[in-house]
């Protein structure tokens, strides 16, 4: 599954936006269609929760959403920094979406493993 969003100061759907199931694991890809003055940035989606913030990378102009998240609402914000070390960051308004539940059922509890964080990443 992926959705696709294009990336100036605010962030915008692009064509569909999929609705996003609860309990995926790694199969929910976010693709983004970044303005010029995003290139050669070293970009990274901050996925918040509640109290809860997850960083993941975007490499390729794509992320795989944090498996952490849950049925609710989810605030989705870009960020880009400069990686020769010059102090620069550009910074998008937040998308809000919403997890729905999928109906998954197990008997068992599966643990899940956490996405990993912005510094495992890099």
């Amino acid at each position: 599954m992926s959705n696709l969003l294009r990336i100036t100061n605010k962030i915008e759907t692009l064509g569909i936006w999929d609705s996003i199931p609860s309990d995926s694991i790694n199969s929910v890809v976010i693709e983004f269609e970044f303005a010029k003055d995003w290139e050669n940035l070293l970009c990274v989606a901050q996925f918040t929760q509640g109290e809860n913030t997850y960083n993941v990378v975007i490499e390729d102009n794509r992320c795989v959403l944090p498996t952490e998240l849950k049925i609710g609402n989810v605030m989705l914000s870009v960020f880009g920094t400069k990686t020769d070390g010059t102090p620069f960051r550009e910074t998008s308004i937040p998308f809000c979406f919403e997890i729905y539940d999928a109906g998954f059922s197990s008997t068992a509890e599966t643990p899940i493993p956490p996405t990993p964080d912005l510094y495992e990443q890099l």
